[in-house]
């Protein structure tokens, strides 16, 4: 690795799917969701992390479906 300058690199890319790469659990708290975006040629483009805490926390229960939803909404994704 070689430190440089700091230099502006600004791209747009597509995003038109994501998947939930992990999850973090810090019991009866919170959890952190590591979320992967991909473009329409199916390259990982972005990571994003994602907290779940407090109400959402206790609302997520056991249902996966529900992580699902509240990864799409935090990022403003509508599901297909």
């Amino acid at each position: 690795m070689s430190n440089i300058i700091p230099f502006e690199h600004v791209t747009t890319e597509k995003i038109v799917r994501f998947e939930v790469e992990s999850i973090n659990v810090q019991l009866f708290s919170t959890a952190i969701i590591c979320v992967n975006l991909f473009n329409q040629d199916g390259y990982r483009v972005k990571v994003e992390r994602i907290t779940l805490s407090g109400d959402n926390y206790t609302n997520w229960g056991n249902d996966d479906q529900y992580i699902l939803m509240f990864v799409a909404t935090s990022l403003g994704y509508t599901v297909c």
